[in-house]
Formats: C-alpha cells, sequence, structure tokens
C-alpha cells in the first residue's frame, strides 16, 4: 500500500496568498486521470489557522487535505500519477509525502481522530466532470464569504469498486 499526503493552507493574506483556485483545478485533474489502484479522500475547510515561519506566527483561513492510497506495491508509477499536483507544490513551496506501506495496519496504526466532533452532515453525489469552474466558484463563495465554519468532503472510490461481491453466509 502507498500513501500520498498533503495539507495547504488556502488563504494567507500576510503573504498575498489565495490558493484555492489553483488547487482546486488540480485537484479537479487529479480525480479524473487518477488510475483505479488509488482512492482516497480530500478535505477542505475554512477555518482560521496559524503556522510558523522563522521567529513570526503566520494566520490563514482554510485549509485542503489530501489523503490518497494506492491499494497495491510501490511499482514506480506513484510519483507520475501526481506529477502535476507535486510539481505545482514544490513550486508553491507547499509539503506532501508519499510512504510506502506494508499493509492497511501499518497505514492505520499512528491514526489520531479527535474522540468528539460536532458535524452536519448533507452530501450528494458529483462527478469529477460536474466540477467546473462555476461549482468551484460556487464552493469558494460557499467557503470564504460566510464567517460560519464549514467544510468539504470528497471521497475518491478506487480498487475492485467496480466488481459486484457476493458474500456467502454460512447457516
Amino acid at each position: 500500500m502507498v500513501t500520498f499526503a498533503s495539507t495547504i493552507a488556502i488563504d494567507i493574506p500576510a503573504f498575498g496568498i489565495n490558493y484555492f483556485n489553483a488547487t482546486m483545478l488540480l485537484l479537479r485533474d487529479l480525480i479524473v486521470t487518477m488510475p483505479t489502484q488509488w482512492g482516497g479522500y480530500w478535505m477542505i475547510n475554512n477555518g482560521p489557522g496559524t503556522f510558523p515561519v522563522g521567529e513570526s506566527v503566520i494566520q490563514y483561513r482554510g485549509l485542503l487535505s489530501l489523503y490518497f492510497n494506492k491499494f497495491g506495491a510501490w511499482d514506480g508509477t506513484e510519483k507520475a500519477v501526481f506529477k502535476s499536483f507535486t510539481d505545482w507544490a514544490t513550486a508553491a513551496n507547499v509539503p506532501f509525502t508519499f510512504a510506502n506501506k506494508s499493509d492497511f495496519w501499518d497505514f492505520e496504526k499512528d491514526a489520531a481522530d479527535p474522540p468528539i466532533t460536532r458535524a452536519y452532515l448533507a452530501n450528494s453525489l458529483l462527478q469529477p466532470e460536474l466540477l467546473t469552474e462555476e461549482f468551484l466558484s460556487f464552493m469558494h463563495s460557499g467557503l470564504f464569504l460566510t464567517s460560519e465554519y464549514l467544510g468539504c468532503t470528497g471521497v475518491t472510490l478506487a480498487g475492485k469498486r467496480d466488481e459486484t461481491l457476493i458474500y456467502f453466509i454460512p447457516n
């Protein structure tokens, strides 16, 4: 199993940076070209936060987090799948990681989820071809032109999603 992860601060006023459009367009292209061995999820929110830069603390608003898994062995194709994103991330000095995991437990054993999260969920199935610039503009307005704390999670299915699984339950 191979993992890819990246977390991007979206709006960084001190540097005059807003990565929303660039990252969402890269994400859209990644989703529609990603081989079926890859799956995972991405999350975006409009919450405030800070990160250190030398002796300073920089404030940002919004995070885009990408977490994708390849359900197969490391075979050298991994970096090619994410090339457009990693080229952009390298130029923008945005961190990302690839990791080779021995199995699902090796991936999951260090996960630290919060014990309690208050969330109100509404969902819809959204096909990648509907991630148009008009939709992205709607998302940007909904997330960044409000004082409410909001977030979205996108899930990309992978692997054997198109196969029918039959389970036999003995009597």
